[in-house]
């Protein structure tokens, strides 16, 4: 978002390396010296302009660049200084549009080379951030959808090298047996092509860990879903419980009654997940049975064929044969959950500690699970999780259908 701002205003980026608390990182916090912050290149995540890639051809705005080498070129006697506490006050309750037009108008007006936006003291402004937590949890982003999804940024953003080696060298765990051409080519095309393994792959993001805590905070709060997983065409939306009437709830509690309500969709039972994979399966597949009309692309016409495989007594061009979990879960729960899935016929299932990751694979190992979900037929996703609102982002731009994007 930050990147399409600079964009408007006609400016250039400036991107930071990526930091996590060590506890985040695949290695354990014991293994960092004190003293030092592990941080992650943003390259290393992704690509595009958001990361120093270039614009389209013509597009005469600066592309990015880092944060060490707008030190070199922008010293702090050339710089304007725009303080957040100047701005965001007048904003807090403000639409997207409107967050959006303000900064633009004091990016573009101001006269100087190079801006710098400082935040104020954690004491003074705990999410100091142009677009921040409190924006990004409520419905004021949404208006900006329609916009951002066509923008240069979105379309431009692609998967980084490092993260697209660690999906191909794995890609072997995404085959079946029953995988095969499953394209009709012109007969005076040399190409062939062979189906994309992803194409039969349903994945889920499944959050364990200390997410509870996170889910009964969601709770306290009574918070709706999280950004791009609030788009009015997605399905499995999600509305706060009201308090019964005449019953007054202080700021940040809630009753035990709506707590179960969020953790049913925010840290769902195994029972729970076996059932909606089951159903969004099933809406996917019977979705795509009614029609098998043949797709164009460029000067290759193709057709999938109709699988062998029935759902519901009725035969379909897809197929879901695949499923992978992805999730931070690292005990016997995981284990058990795999147990009661496969009773459902899946051919194989995946989860993100069957992926073989060298060192520097490993460290953008949640970037390699969100890549996976981007490209898989069906994508279960946390409502409340960044996570999955960067999933379904890319899933949209990419031009996957709503009801291939689901929710707990």
């Amino acid at each position: 978002m930050n990147t399409w701002l600079a964009h408007a205003s006609n400016r250039g980026y400036v991107f930071h390396d990526f930091l996590w608390t060590k506890s985040h990182y695949p290695w354990p916090a014991s293994s960092y010296p004190h003293d030092w912050i592990p941080r992650t290149p943003l390259n290393a995540l992704i690509s595009g302009p958001s990361a120093g890639g270039p614009w389209e051809e013509g597009d005469t705005t600066p592309r990015a660049i880092s944060e060490a080498w707008f030190d070199v070129v922008c010293p702090k006697s050339e710089r304007k200084f725009i303080h957040t506490r100047d701005i965001k006050p007048q904003l807090s309750s403000a639409d997207g549009k409107v967050i959006f037009r303000t900064w633009k108008k004091l990016l573009s007006d101001a006269p100087e080379r190079c801006v710098e936006v400082v935040a104020g003291s954690s004491e003074e402004e705990p999410f100091p951030e142009t677009f921040d937590i409190w924006f990004w949890s409520t419905e004021r982003s949404v208006s900006l959808w329609d916009e951002f999804k066509v923008s240069p940024v979105s379309r431009l953003l692609e998967t980084s090298p490092n993260v697209q080696s660690a999906v191909d060298s794995n890609l072997h765990l995404f085959r079946t047996k029953l995988s095969g051409p499953q394209v009709r080519v012109q007969a005076s095309s040399p190409r062939k092509a062979l189906l994309d393994p992803f194409d039969e792959v349903f994945s889920i993001h499944v959050r364990r860990g200390d997410f509870k805590e996170a889910c009964l905070e969601h709770a306290a709060a009574n918070d709706t879903f999280y950004n791009w997983n609030l788009l009015s065409f997605l399905p499995d939306k999600f509305h706060p419980p009201p308090p019964p009437p005449g019953i007054n709830l202080l700021l940040g509690t809630n009753m035990s009654e709506n707590e179960a309500i969020f953790l049913d969709r925010c840290l769902p039972s195994a029972e729970s997940i076996v059932n909606k994979v089951r159903k969004a399966r099933e809406d996917y597949l019977h979705e795509d049975s009614e029609s098998a009309e043949p797709v164009v692309a460029a000067s290759i016409k193709f057709k999938k064929l109709p699988s062998s495989r029935p759902s519901n007594g009725r035969k379909t061009k897809k197929s879901l044969d695949v499923l992978y979990i992805m999730s931070n879960d690292r005990t016997e729960w995981l284990d058990d959950l795999k147990h009661e899935l496969k009773k459902d016929g899946w051919a194989r299932i995946v989860t993100s500690r069957d992926l073989k990751l060298n060192v520097e694979q490993k460290e953008v190992s949640v970037a390699v699970d969100m890549d996976i979900g981007r490209r898989s037929a069906v994508f279960i996703g946390n409502g409340w999780s960044s996570f999955t609102s960067n999933v379904v982002h890319r899933r949209l731009v990419d031009g996957k259908e709503p009801i291939s994007i689901r929710f707990w």
